[in-house]
């Protein structure tokens, strides 16, 4: 099955312990923020298998302006998301260092403020679930040496990088 992968700040979500999720209503400003929009899209990356998600990770730290402890990352089945929502390749809009990601680059597009609660709900849902596979945090520092391979291998953009990552592969 394939999905799609965003980052998210899972602080900002509802977690089925602290905070649950019924209803639209009831989701925290906070959360939709989180979906920051450009030119009416929201950005996410395509994978075709949860295997992957480590890869998408890694293009997302890859452009970390400081340092971090972990990121989250949620998977959304892409069927879920196709059947809904006007989805479109485009790797010309996949901010990231590593050379082989771009093309996995997808926008949700063409959205409006209603279609944004429809996306925070699916989220929603997912979050509240007690150890769900779709949710997925990766340490930051644990990454590093796998940084300093794909930059030996010539995998990575070394001008994309972020801040963070820079001071780390020197």
């Amino acid at each position: 099955m394939s999905y799609l992968v965003r980052k998210i700040t899972i602080s900002k979500w509802p977690d089925g312990v602290n905070s649950c999720f019924t209803n639209i209503k009831e989701l925290r400003a906070d959360a939709i923020s989180d979906l920051r929009t450009q030119s009416d899209t929201l950005s996410w990356w395509y994978i075709n298998d949860l295997d992957e998600i480590e890869e998408i990770g890694l293009a997302f730290i890859s452009i970390l302006p400081e340092s971090t402890d972990k990121i989250s990352l949620i998977a959304i089945p892409y069927d879920v998301l196709s059947q809904s929502f006007h989805l479109k390749n485009t790797p010309e809009n996949g901010i990231t260092a590593l050379k082989n990601m771009k093309e996995k680059h997808y926008d949700i597009c063409d959205l409006n403020y209603y279609d944004l609660g429809r996306i925070g709900s699916i989220i929603a849902k997912e979050t509240i679930k007690n150890k769900n596979p779709l949710i997925h945090r990766i340490k930051v520092s644990k990454t590093i040496e796998k940084f300093k391979k794909l930059y030996s291998d010539g995998d990575l953009d070394y001008d994309s990088l972020g801040k963070y990552l820079k001071g780390k592969l020197l």
